[in-house]
């Protein structure tokens, strides 16, 4: 009975306070994650890449300084304590503005959303491993996913090399046009996961579910993330900086991505939205990133901003370009799913409830609904369908 509680009991019925008695080491733990496997895995991987491929700084003249190795290093290093002092004080700041049944109602979406992000680590090791198992089946030789991009990293400066040069262009005009690509890139695919009712239940909606948002207290953006979307988008990152210089722009590459991943903390920050919209240092580079309120507002649960400013980059250029840019308010928006249902906060019910109201979709309507259920828009509802993740809607909130 305990197991099984612990499967689909709402974490609201837990006494979770001897748990965050911890909140120390849950922050230190969370830096090391959001630095090797979320947000800054990134960073990481591009260090580490151009530390062991030294001729891609050439153009970079003091990369030859011994103290060079270690500049890169410190940089990792100080993203990891900056991301877990961050998670630290804005926890402290959030459990600060509840009353007790506000605070245990926080702690329990703090520790269901964060917990579905190691579920979504042991989804992509199962998916890895699976990979080997199917590859040793076929022809007696276990090669893994990781195993195929290790090949890959290996004979990377070759596939670079191959990359043409369109145009050569000047050296930050070059960098500013491969950005646009690769954002806009990250705009389409998460247009469609807003737009894709299969993608959306799956993949995205657990990271909308929150309505208080901490950033270690957030869902994956996207199931299966470190496989299919961060490290294919760091080949492509380099490969779109080729096409407008001779050299891949490794160290540009890097110092874009540290400059936003500052700001981006304050993206799913509540405590912190008022300093974030009212610090003159923040707003103006989360102009630029359309990150921290830009971002926030992303996460409105106010009827009809389900799928706004979707990108970022660059004063978020193809939010404007394709209509879903929003100003940020200066009255901080609620945020959630739409409308703000009460939903079960269990990691389990979060992280496989879209998988679980696709399948009951499928079984239980007739096959003339079936090309609609996996690949027709969010707006579509099958005549059956259930949703265990949902209990029920008490608010209406429009603009």
């Amino acid at each position: 009975m305990m197991f099984r509680n612990l499967f689909q009991r709402d974490f609201r019925k837990f006494n979770l306070n001897p748990i965050f008695s911890l909140i120390i080491g849950f922050c230190i733990f969370y830096g090391y994650f959001d630095t090797y496997f979320d947000d800054g895995s990134s960073m990481v991987a591009l260090i580490e890449k151009a530390l062991s491929q030294p001729q891609t700084f050439d153009h970079i003249f003091w990369s030859t300084s011994p103290y060079f190795y270690y500049l890169m290093k410190g940089v990792i290093a100080f993203f990891l304590v900056y991301t877990s002092c961050f998670a630290y004080f804005l926890y402290r700041s959030t459990i600060s503005s509840f009353d007790n049944e506000g605070k245990a109602k926080f702690q329990a979406i703090m520790l269901s959303h964060s917990l579905t992000n190691l579920l979504d680590l042991a989804m992509a090791a199962a998916l890895v491993y699976a990979v080997g198992a199917i590859s040793y089946l076929i022809n007696g030789s276990f090669t893994t996913l990781d195993d195929l991009y290790g090949k890959l990293d290996a004979s990377i400066m070759d596939w670079l090399k191959s990359v043409p040069t369109l145009v050569e262009l000047p050296y930050p005009l070059s960098f500013l046009f491969a950005i646009l690509l690769v954002d806009f890139v990250t705009y389409a695919k998460h247009w469609v996961c807003h737009y894709s009712r299969f993608l959306w239940y799956t993949v995205h909606r657990v990271h909308h579910s929150a309505e208080v948002l901490h950033s270690l207290g957030i869902g994956p953006a996207f199931a299966f993330d470190i496989i299919f979307f961060r490290v294919p988008a760091i080949f492509l990152t380099l490969a779109l900086t080729k096409l407008f210089h001779a050299e891949p722009l490794f160290l540009e590459t890097l110092a874009f991505h540290a400059c936003g991943l500052l700001v981006g903390k304050f993206s799913h920050a509540s405590a912190f939205y008022k300093f974030a919209y009212h610090n003159v240092v923040v707003r103006r580079i989360s102009d630029f990133y359309g990150a921290g309120v830009y971002h926030y507002t992303h996460h409105s649960a106010i009827e009809g901003e389900e799928a706004v400013n979707l990108a970022g980059t660059l004063y978020m250029f193809w939010d404007r370009l394709f209509g879903t840019y929003v100003k940020p308010r200066e009255e901080k928006p609620p945020v959630g799913l739409t409308h703000q249902p009460d939903i079960v906060l269990n990691p389990f019910v979060l992280y496989f409830s879209g998988i679980h109201k696709i399948i009951y979709e499928l079984k239980s309507n007739p096959p003339k609904y079936w090309l609609k259920i996996i690949f027709g828009s969010v707006h579509f509802t099958p005549p059956m369908t259930r949703d265990v993740l949902i209990l029920g809607y008490t608010k209406k909130l429009a603009r």
